[in-house]
């Protein structure tokens, strides 16, 4: 979550949708204290909940009442490419907490050459810190007055909300290393597993994600 005491805004933050982008937007990359949270200049006017930076907003507002007041916003995605973008960040930057689990049900293949595919027989058997990255997104957004951000349009979406000018930095992009060939197979299973990301796409942001 990032949210602004001042003017009373908050964005929930489901992994894949652009977090680090916006946070770098808004605060910038700063050296951390002591506590391991980084510093605050007087000026700054946005925060980040580091320990519930993917938190859902039930349990952010249980914590946090004064959201209640707050106008609330979260991106929106397309499946597909969120689905693609989660395999590709798990192949990259948790190439050993993926070998552990090829290692313990006995997947043979390299971590390069698993593909999307071989992904929909594994996701259910990741180890339960990363199941928040394959929730709906829809997850995020049953407060009710929640806006719906267009993904597809992040850097106009989040200067419009903010307030703040100035180009939006493109963070945390995977690479093409271990990229594979998104199949009818994979389409399919996307578009049952997150139905109600699709639903809502159509619903809110008149998408009909392909």
């Amino acid at each position: 979550m990032i949210f602004n005491k001042e003017d009373r805004i908050c964005i929930f933050t489901p992994p894949k949708n652009g977090t680090i982008s916006l946070q770098n937007f808004l605060i910038g990359s700063r050296p951390l204290n002591f506590e391991g949270a980084p510093r605050i200049d007087e000026n700054q006017k946005w925060f980040v909940v580091y320990d519930q930076m993917h938190g859902y907003p039930e349990i952010l507002i249980n914590r946090y009442p004064n959201l209640l007041e707050y106008k609330t916003f979260v991106f929106l995605r397309n499946p597909l490419a969120r689905f693609e973008s989660f395999v590709l960040y798990l192949k990259q930057k948790y190439k050993d907490r993926l070998q552990e689990t090829f290692d313990k049900v006995g997947v043979t293949k390299s971590i390069e050459e698993f593909s999307y595919e071989d992904m929909i027989d594994l996701i259910d058997r990741l180890p339960g810190t990363f199941k928040i990255f394959t929730d709906p997104q829809t997850k995020w957004m049953q407060h009710p007055g929640t806006e719906i951000l267009d993904f597809d349009n992040f850097a106009s979406e989040v200067c419009c909300v903010t307030g703040k000018t100035g180009e939006v930095p493109q963070m945390n992009k995977s690479s093409d290393w271990g990229k594979s060939v998104i199949t009818d197979r994979v389409r399919a299973f996307v578009r049952e597993k997150y139905a109600v990301d699709y639903a809502l796409a159509k619903d809110r942001l008149g998408k009909d994600y392909a």
